[in-house]
């Protein structure tokens, strides 16, 4: 089956909203996460509530791939995907249908093989393998992003600038037959590479066998769980906008018909403002009153509440010390402002510990790209846990890749203090 052909799509949509039932306290989903079909096949879906106590509405997002009816019945009707959403009262969950052809058109099973880390400058062989008759058909290569490594037609990746790259291979007499391979492009060894990447002369070796597509599919995975959780934080002096941040949500509570939340900032964030509201962007756009329960200058830490009637993902913290210089890493904010709302960015730790001179916080230094608009949003593992609060980067002509987050110690310390 071509489950390679929507891997992205599949990872991205992976990870689904939770509903809360129409009764306070009661929680309702699914009771499947994603669905794999075939052109013509039917189930039926299910709650787990009794639905005599409220009424289950049942809707598709795309009724050419899979229609339901009302009482869950899903027929797959054509390839594609489609949501299931269920509906109750103010609520809703949804269930990813994945339908493909049925088994006997499926004529081609694709794979790539081949090395994942490419030198700047330097070129790597990749190969498509699978049921097609290679000395007749002609395949079509390309890449996610052709400034950080571009491929020949023959497949041969050349690597431009450091970075994670998806190459794609399509037979050209069945555009609808490709694969996905992920491949990281990083600088040589050397000064230079010290210099781009990191400080005080250290370096990451990567050996061995690396499934690079699967730490991407991990990461598309982590950022659909959590994302929801990270939002805007807006800072208003006498009505006027003055400036805006991230938040990362960390605590929730039921209030009636409402949840409270609670989350983390920056203290400059929510400086000076008369007035903090909270915003959720992309297609809702919109903002709520926010109540500052705690801040500490010192610190460059806050912790802001607000209530809203829907239920956000909230973010766990990592154990202090669970993670190390060369860890991965990504970080999720607003950079210089809502236009760019939820935007994720990936690095590595460049060192766990860093003490910063007239600084009292404690720091997490790491490449991944941070900016005006970050400030307060988590650094996460790939997990999604928090191991800290950017806050911070050095930035000039000489010098890149180095932002700073407050460490979990600091953090912990300041919440229960």
């Amino acid at each position: 089956m071509k489950k390679m052909k929507l891997l992205s799509i599949i990872i991205m949509l992976l990870m689904l909203v939770s509903l809360s039932a129409c009764q306070t306290g009661l929680e309702i989903s699914l009771k499947y996460k994603v669905i794999e079909m075939t052109v013509g096949e039917t189930i039926y879906l299910t709650t787990n509530f009794n639905s005599d106590e409220s009424e289950i509405t049942w809707e598709t997002s795309n009724p050419k791939i899979a229609s339901v009816s009302e009482n869950g019945q899903v027929e797959a009707l054509s390839e594609g995907n489609a949501d299931i959403i269920a509906k109750c009262m103010d609520y809703e969950s949804k269930v990813m249908v994945i339908v493909y052809e049925k088994e006997e058109d499926i004529k081609t099973n694709l794979k790539i093989t081949g090395p994942q880390l490419v030198i700047v400058k330097e070129t790597i062989n990749l190969k498509l393998e699978g049921n097609f008759d290679s000395s007749k058909e002609n395949i079509e290569w390309t890449s996610s992003d052709s400034t950080v490594a571009e491929v020949s037609n023959q497949g041969s990746v050349t690597g431009l600038k450091p970075g994670l790259v998806n190459i794609r291979a399509t037979l050209e007499s069945n555009p609808s037959a490709y694969v996905d391979y992920s491949v990281l492009v990083k600088l040589g060894s050397g000064v230079q590479d010290v210099i781009y990447n990191y400080i005080y002369n250290y370096s990451y070796n990567i050996s061995g066998d690396i499934d690079l597509t699967a730490l991407n599919t991990q990461v598309i995975s982590t950022v659909d769980e959590i994302k929801d959780g990270v939002i805007g934080v807006s800072n208003y002096l006498n009505g006027q906008l003055q400036g805006i941040g991230t938040g990362v949500i960390y605590k929730k509570e039921v209030n009636g018909n409402k949840f409270t939340y609670t989350m983390l900032t920056n203290y400059h964030v929510i400086e000076d403002a008369t007035s903090v509201k909270a915003y959720i962007g992309n297609e809702l756009e919109i903002e709520m009153d926010a109540t500052v329960l705690k801040s500490d200058d010192s610190l460059d830490l806050a912790i802001v509440s607000f209530e809203y009637d829907k239920e956000l993902p909230v973010l766990e913290f990592a154990e202090i010390d669970s993670y190390e210089n060369g860890d991965f890493v990504l970080a999720i904010g607003n950079p210089t402002g809502y236009d760019y709302y939820n935007s994720v960015t990936f690095g590595m730790i460049s060192y766990k510990k860093r003490i910063v001179e007239g600084e009292k916080s404690q720091f997490v230094q790491h490449d991944a790209a941070i900016n005006p608009g970050n400030s307060g949003g988590p650094l996460l593992n790939l997990e999604g846990q928090i191991i800290g609060i950017n806050t911070l980067k050095i930035a000039s002509v000489e010098v890149e890749g180095m932002g700073f987050a407050i460490d979990l110690e600091t953090i912990l310390g300041f919440i229960n203090k």
